[in-house]
């Protein structure tokens, strides 16, 4: 009998959300420097210092951050939303049902407390270009386990189970690494707690005022670009893989 595909997806949609608000960020960070109010703190730091001690351009700035904010912050989130709708995607396109899927998880990647030495030893994961790397590398082990997300497990596992090649690790063998990076940083705005400070004028302290879930351009474009290229590094142990929808 004959039959038609139908497939229905949102990582795609996901990425172009990611990335139009990614652009319309760049263009605001372009307008804010191109006014001559604000300059660059300093070399490799997207943050602003005030031209001059105006109280109206202060002000200015602020609400120029606050529109900043509202790009950055989607984007970021839209772009771990990618991450995690695409290996789901290639997980389903191969077959696998949802509730394999869920199987892949932290737990798997659980450990006691336990000495450095004795760490490195027990989680070793294929991911350099010798095939052998230590999960101390890129991963942070508490008493409470390992900090991972489900969706990096996915990455791991899911395209050995099909490939059987782990996805490359990129030249500085942190490709998996950031992409929990990734997950780490969205958990903290979707998750976001308000912050109240009382200052005390007496005793001024201001780096108490700061806000913990400040994000920068910076991170959004390393978002994306980690998005990206655990995608690419996918596709080079599947080129079955169709990519067009990064280029929509």
């Amino acid at each position: 009998m004959d039959s038609i595909l139908i497939e229905h997806t949102n990582h795609d949609i996901y990425f172009s959300l990611a990335n139009d608000n990614l652009v319309n960020a760049q263009t605001l960070d372009r307008e804010i420097l191109k006014s001559g109010r604000v300059a660059r703190m300093g070399k490799g730091d997207d943050r602003y210092i005030l031209s001059d001690g105006n109280p109206e351009t202060s002000s200015w700035l602020n609400l120029k951050l606050l529109q900043l904010k509202k790009l950055v912050i989607p984007s970021i989130i839209f772009s771990a939303l990618t991450a995690e709708a695409f290996i789901n995607y290639y997980a389903i396109s191969k077959g696998m049902s949802m509730k394999k899927i869920k199987m892949f998880t932290a737990k798997h990647y659980e450990s006691e407390l336990m000495s450095s030495a004795e760490t490195q030893q027990q989680y070793q994961l294929p991911y350099d270009h010798v095939q052998r790397t230590t999960i101390k590398k890129w991963i942070e082990v508490t008493q409470g386990g390992v900090l991972i997300s489900d969706t990096v497990v996915r990455w791991i596992e899911i395209p050995f189970q099909y490939t059987g090649n782990y996805i490359p690790s990129g030249l500085d063998g942190n490709r998996i690494y950031q992409l929990n990076e990734i997950f780490k940083l969205r958990n903290r705005l979707v998750h976001h707690k308000a912050k109240v400070v009382k200052l005390d004028l007496n005793d001024l302290d201001l780096s108490s005022a700061e806000d913990n879930n400040y994000v920068t351009l910076r991170e959004a474009k390393t978002a994306i670009n980690v998005v990206i290229k655990a995608v690419e590094s996918l596709q080079e142990i599947d080129n079955n893989l169709d990519l067009s929808w990064l280029s929509q």
